[in-house]
């Protein structure tokens, strides 16, 4: 038991029976809770049941959602500041994917691109690095898509376009575990169609990309096929 209360505290003018039983159950009241738990600047320490309530005190209900793992709101409560300083800018949305959890193998800007891009579009190639939601490991799953999206969308500028492609298998693209990229598009139109092919295999090690789509559309159509 901490003592944290000193009977000396007690005025003269209220040092009865009264007061002094007053400052006893005082005194037995701040004697065993650990108040460093609820200090902001411990956020390792910070019992669970108030992350709910620093998620939106740091202004970071849109990047979290039920089912993320403790390690990632963590990881994002710690970093609250750097992320809402950097909104707007590229190494803006790079920070926030690092604090999901995810990997980024490869990011390349308009200019850098051959033949050169559009103004304003970079392409990434992510890998899933953490779990970032209890019980999915990691596994590219719809819901994770939908948060790499938002933090995408919520910190870059209205202006920038941001194509992703994903490295599944935790792979790196290249290496000798032959990775099958994933190509993911985020769409809102009035008609999308999704024709993937796959070449012939040359080798033993080949893998056909694999591709997703998500659209907000009227029509959706997908034909798969084989040259």
């Amino acid at each position: 038991m901490i003592e944290r209360y000193d009977n000396r505290l007690i005025p003269p003018s209220v040092n009865d029976d009264r007061g002094q039983a007053f400052g006893e159950t005082l005194r037995q009241a701040l004697a065993d809770p650990d108040f460093r738990a609820l200090l902001m600047e411990r956020i390792d320490d910070v019992d669970a049941r108030l992350l709910p309530f620093l998620i939106r005190e740091f202004g970071l209900q849109h990047f979290v959602e039920p089912g993320m793992t403790e390690a990632v709101i963590r990881r994002l409560l710690k970093g609250s500041f750097q992320l809402h300083a950097q909104m707007g800018y590229i190494y803006g949305v790079r920070t926030g994917l690092a604090m999901l959890g995810i990997g980024i193998t490869s990011w390349s800007q308009w200019f850098q691109q051959l033949p050169q891009g559009a103004p304003g579009t970079h392409r990434a190639t992510l890998s899933i690095a953490d779990e970032v939601f209890a019980g999915e490991g990691r596994a590219i799953t719809a819901r994770l898509q939908r948060a790499i999206e938002r933090m995408v969308l919520r910190m870059k500028r209205f202006s920038q376009h941001v194509a992703i492609r994903f490295v599944a298998g935790g792979g790196q693209p290249g290496s000798d575990n032959h990775s099958t990229p994933v190509h993911v598009a985020a769409l809102v139109i009035t008609r999308l169609r999704v024709a993937p092919s796959t070449a012939p295999i040359t080798t033993l090690f080949a893998r056909p990309a694999l591709f997703a789509g998500a659209a907000v559309s009227t029509r959706l159509r997908i034909a798969p096929r084989i040259p």
